[in-house]
């Protein structure tokens, strides 16, 4: 099967681009300037001289590690992740080709208690939020044959990720202080680029019989950042050089950013495990997973 992933730079589509090598697929990553997801014209261009069978879409504008860049840019947030998203989601339409897009967690204000439905009342709290969800009815509205993967907490050895940044600021303080009252599910980047690749593959057997729709995949079981960076500091110890002795954990209050974020946006995987098979696997196990290919001379 001919893929095309748009969103060349991101931590996503560089895993994507290794889980592809080894399966049967042909794939073709493209990104700006080739691709710039907020052009018509270069969507239309990209979908016309690759041909693909599937497209998927890994662009994003904003994140958890750059809420604020989001809520300072307005207007390119929504340009990605909505209009750029409905440009393509028209584009794979009229060619009759199948979209699987990648959303988050952040459509979700957090208020409950329980792990969150697919079709639970969404409300966002902030621009990436609310632009992510709109892009996601924007798919609804035009493409009919989409897959919308919703995932939370993506960390891995590349990127801008949590995992990154507590490495990084635990060489360089004492003290790192981490919000301990908002609660998720970290997911590695290999999990959630695995999983893709077994929404294709069914595509390619069985295009008829697929459950097009929304569908959560995160790690398995949850969590707080504070009790998440613990495990990882916990993990590294004796394999990597710190100078942090002490991690305070910290209410959401006290954390210096205006945006708000959701308290509790644990997500309900039983959908995609009925429809597709996958087994999210315990977040626990894979963080140690990643950690030990971070260090491989060591562990």
């Amino acid at each position: 099967m001919n893929i095309l992933v748009v969103g060349r730079s991101g931590m996503l589509a560089s895993e994507l681009a290794r889980r592809f090598h080894e399966s049967e697929h042909d794939v073709v990553i493209m990104g700006r300037p080739v691709l710039d997801i907020r052009d018509p014209r270069c969507i239309r261009n990209a979908l016309d001289n690759t041909g693909p069978d599937l497209v998927i879409n890994a662009s994003v504008y904003g994140g958890q590690t750059t809420l604020e860049q989001a809520e300072r840019e307005t207007a390119l947030a929504f340009s990605i992740n909505r209009d750029g998203v409905k440009s393509l989601a028209e584009a794979c339409q009229i060619r009759h080709v199948p979209l699987i897009h990648v959303s988050t967690d952040y459509v979700f204000d957090g208020r409950g208690t329980r792990p969150i439905a697919e079709d639970s009342p969404v409300g966002p709290l902030n621009v990436y939020g609310q632009s992510k969800w709109e892009g996601e009815e924007a798919i609804r509205a035009t493409c009919e044959r989409h897959l919308i993967i919703r995932t939370a907490w993506v960390y891995g050895r590349e990127g801008r990720n949590f995992l990154r940044t507590m490495l990084s600021l635990g060489k360089d303080r004492h003290e790192i202080r981490v919000v301990h009252d908002q609660y998720g599910c970290p997911t590695w980047v290999r999990d959630l680029a695995q999983t893709i690749l077994v929404l294709c593959n069914a595509v390619q057997r069985e295009p008829a019989s697929i459950p097009w729709g929304t569908f959560h995949f995160c790690g398995a079981g949850h969590t707080t950042w504070y009790a998440f960076a613990m495990t990882i500091f916990q993990s590294v110890a004796g394999l990597d050089v710190m100078t942090v002795n002490t991690i305070t954990p910290i209410p959401a209050t006290a954390y210096p950013s205006t945006v708000l974020r959701p308290r509790y946006s644990v997500l309900c995987c039983e959908k995609i495990r009925s429809a597709f098979g996958v087994n999210p696997p315990c977040w626990q196990d894979s963080l140690a997973a990643c950690l030990r290919e971070m260090y491989p001379c060591r562990s």
